[in-house]
């Protein structure tokens, strides 16, 4: 139904965005657990107060992260399921929208392209591209940033289109990204990728320690987000279509 658009976009991003906070919510939690945990030992006379700052303050942290993380990632996902929803918007909606054509994979894949097109704009402002264990900067970092960005530029308007060329390009863009990534974590590790990019030294060294910065861990996930990425990649390839059978049907 064309009245269902704003249902569409709204459920596939917001999905999208809730099961990346999600994901994103284990290293924080366990992190802060670590910290507290490997705390440095007081002077007994300061101890009980400082014990009960450190018990408040990782209170507070964890019901923090539970809630940007997990409750209102669900309640997202809850909101967007639900067959009111769907109504109302039905029905306060009624104009045909340009993402109505556009099966949800196909738009799953193209918000993911425009956000890479986007994320490599921004990186411009700190221009330091983590390339297969090598830490580039200046101006080969900003060339390539910017060739990536016309690149998911051209994805995305491929995959708009339903073209399987599309489908290949954002796929293999993910993957050399992807791939660069995992490799420059393991050869170089994210505290000296931070610091190139201009992270404050205070913040490296209270992450440093960190199981969120851990390079297996840091692997692990890289790994996990890479087979997801590639299963569901691999189940949008049907909706996508080759020029040529496209051309063949018009």
């Amino acid at each position: 139904m064309a009245t269902s658009t704003t249902v569409r976009t709204a459920k596939t991003t917001s999905m999208s965005i809730a099961a990346l906070f999600i994901l994103a919510a284990a290293p924080q939690m366990l992190s802060l657990v670590h910290k507290a945990s490997s705390a440095t030992t007081l002077p007994a006379s300061a101890a009980p107060i400082a014990a009960t700052a450190m018990t408040i303050a990782v209170v507070f942290g964890v019901g923090v992260a539970v809630v940007l993380y997990l409750v209102i990632p669900a309640v997202f996902l809850w909101f967007y399921r639900s067959d009111e929803t769907r109504k109302a918007l039905e029905f306060y909606d009624r104009q045909p929208r340009w993402t109505d054509e556009l099966p949800i994979p196909v738009l799953a894949m193209l918000l993911v392209a425009v956000f890479g097109a986007a994320f490599c704009l921004l990186s411009l402002a700190t221009s330091v591209v983590p390339l297969f264990g090598l830490l580039l900067s200046g101006v080969p970092a900003s060339a390539i940033l910017v060739l990536l960005a016309a690149a998911f530029a051209l994805a995305a308007f491929l995959i708009y289109h339903k073209r399987l060329a599309g489908w290949s390009l954002g796929v293999g863009l993910y993957l050399l990204i992807q791939a660069s990534w995992l490799v420059s974590i393991m050869l170089v590790g994210m505290p000296a990728i931070a610091t190139a990019s201009g992270t404050p030294q205070e913040q490296i060294d209270s992450m440093r320690d960190s199981i969120a910065w851990h390079p297996a861990f840091m692997t692990m996930t890289g790994v996990v987000f890479l087979l997801a990425a590639v299963l569901y990649a691999l189940y949008a390839r049907k909706f996508f279509n080759s020029a040529v059978a496209t051309a063949s049907t018009q």
